[in-house]
């Protein structure tokens, strides 16, 4: 019964109407070939197809044709070539649809109606709580359309009659993100699903950051802490303290005593001044003691801090001093402290 009103709908989306004065060009092989041809030629190939009994590429063909120009008389040859392919519940789906469109003929609705009503009955796969058309676009165009993972095929495209429900689309396209959203399908509503798709941000090439080398611990970087030279600056400390202890606080406390005592105490006077004497002789020691211990460790450090090689390569300064034989070493006597610089002058 659908398939006998079916026909009496060859309407005229197939007609010469659409077609007139419009020259067939060769059959495109690719959809991309089929997305730039013109209307007229996508509806004569698609008639051509229905005319060979390969309904499914008249269905390609007419639901590209109504995207390119959308026209609801193609929705009725899509019904029409859904039912020829024996597919009663989708045929009926785009009846519906064609019901629906705003701007639907008045002349065809009615033709269509019957056609729906009639199916109803006949055709058990089919709900009235089924959805409408999703249709899917995308920039750029022949992107991969996903539904719940099942693919339905490449932008722009749709799929009909699906159950109402909760679904996750993905998009995706080679050298673009994916696009994903969810989507809810209802009851005899028609929707769009537009995909702009973005390439993915450019990795940014890490920069490169030299590795500061933390200081290798003495015995690694080529030399060995100089205990000696450091004992020498310590004691230097500790003497030159004596000597200010003796300056500053014991032979000041002997000048207080010996101001104190009577001018007829004598003997008393000349011992304080002994011992006066003899601590101030003790802070000149100190002090020089203090100084020499202080020269002497402070120039062996720097002696062995110039005469240290890198533990690379030697440095320009060690290469001089090996040009011209120069040689520096800490020299320390009884009364002075320096150092001995030698080599070819």
């Amino acid at each position: 019964m659908v398939a006998k009103i079916a026909t009496a709908l060859t309407v005229m989306a197939l007609t010469t109407a659409m077609m007139a004065g419009s020259a067939v060009a060769q059959e495109p092989v690719t959809k991309q070939e089929l997305a730039d041809s013109d209307l007229a030629t996508l509806v004569q190939l698609a008639r051509e197809a229905y005319e060979a009994g390969e309904y499914d590429v008249a269905i390609e063909r007419l639901l590209l044709a109504n995207r390119k120009e959308p026209d609801p008389r193609l929705l009725l040859n899509v019904a029409r070539s859904y039912a020829q392919a024996g597919d009663c519940a989708m045929s009926l789906v785009y009846y519906a649809a064609f019901i629906r469109h705003p701007a639907a003929q008045e002349e065809l609705i009615a033709s269509a109606q019957q056609a729906l009503d009639a199916g109803k009955g006949e055709c058990e796969a089919y709900s009235e709580e089924l959805g409408g058309r999703i249709m899917f676009e995308s920039e750029p165009m022949f992107a991969r359309v996903y539904i719940d993972d099942e693919f339905v095929g490449t932008t722009p495209t749709e799929r009909a009659g699906m159950a109402p429900g909760t679904y996750q689309v993905r998009v995706e396209l080679d050298g673009y993100a994916d696009f994903t959203r969810e989507l809810e399908v209802v009851a005899q509503q028609d929707a769009t699903v537009g995909a702009l798709l973005e390439e993915p941000p450019a990795e940014e090439e890490p920069v490169a950051t030299p590795a500061i080398e933390e200081p290798a611990p003495a015995d690694e970087a080529g030399g060995s802490v100089n205990y000696v030279a450091y004992g020498l600056l310590g004691a230097g400390t500790l003497a030159l303290a004596n000597g200010l202890i003796f300056d500053l606080v014991v032979i000041p406390g002997i000048d207080e005593e010996r101001s104190q005592l009577d001018p007829g105490q004598t003997d008393e006077y000349n011992e304080l001044t002994q011992r006066r004497q003899s601590r101030a002789n003790v802070a000149i020691g100190s002090y020089v003691a203090g100084g020499l211990l202080l020269a002497g460790g402070g120039a062996w450090l720097l002696y062995d801090y110039m005469t240290q090689n890198s533990a690379d390569e030697p440095s320009d300064e060690d290469a001089i001093q090996r040009r011209l034989g120069l040689r520096v070493a800490p020299a320390i006597g009884a009364e002075s402290a320096g150092f001995v610089l030698g080599g070819r002058f």
